[in-house]
């Protein structure tokens, strides 16, 4: 690390259809409430949290939200700019959802296969509509990817901070193994970047970094 103000940061996006539960997907990891009537990402919302290794090293993990409305799809090749990790999330209740991701975002969206890929299944406390068989024939076409079921609702075995906690560490781990630990830009000041990520849901469009 450099000085104490300035921890190592990673660029985390979500991908997937209007209603799958991304926002409260993020809302559960960065205060831990779930809220059923949050309203639709609109463009792009961007959030910060702090998280802590197992090595007790702090890191800055730079979450955006992505729109899953039909409009804002096109715009999702230009969020995958300097991305460290992706989770592509469908809801187990909407067999849409998954249909369109694996279509729509993963084949014309997956931009780097040399980072983290999540394949998200969410909502997993409600009645199944997405076979099984679906997601592990996805799964063994895809071995680059990882699959974690949750809930955002119920965060059974707190699946949810598990989950960032995972890809925290895989994050750090490839970033050290990289031989890149001086690249400036992954330093972040932690006074500077929290008063400009402080809002929960704000548009950010233009602020992709």
């Amino acid at each position: 690390m450099k000085e104490d103000d300035e921890l190592l940061s990673f660029k985390i996006i979500t991908i997937g259809n209007c209603g799958v539960g991304k926002t409260s997907i993020l809302q559960r990891f960065i205060d831990g409430t779930f809220n059923e009537d949050l309203m639709p990402t609109l463009g792009m919302n961007n959030k910060i949290k702090i998280n802590t290794l197992k090595n007790g090293k702090k890191i800055i993990l730079k979450l955006f939200d992505t729109a899953g409305e039909e409009k804002y799809r096109s715009l999702s090749k230009s969020f995958f700019k300097n991305v460290d990790g992706v989770l592509f999330v469908y809801a187990l209740n909407d067999k849409n959802s998954f249909e369109n991701l694996i279509k729509t975002f993963i084949d014309n969206h997956n931009g780097k296969k040399d980072i983290p890929l999540y394949l998200i299944e969410n909502k997993n406390d409600l009645e199944k509509e997405v076979d099984k068989e679906l997601v592990n024939e996805f799964l063994l076409d895809n071995i680059n990817f990882k699959f974690k079921s949750i809930s955002a609702k119920l965060n059974k075995d707190n699946s949810i901070n598990e989950l960032f906690q995972e890809i925290s560490e895989i994050l750090y781990i490839n970033y050290k193994d990289s031989g890149k630990e001086n690249i400036k830009q992954k330093f972040i000041k932690i006074e500077n970047y929290s008063e400009k990520y402080k809002k929960i849901n704000s548009c950010s469009l233009c602020e992709v970094e």
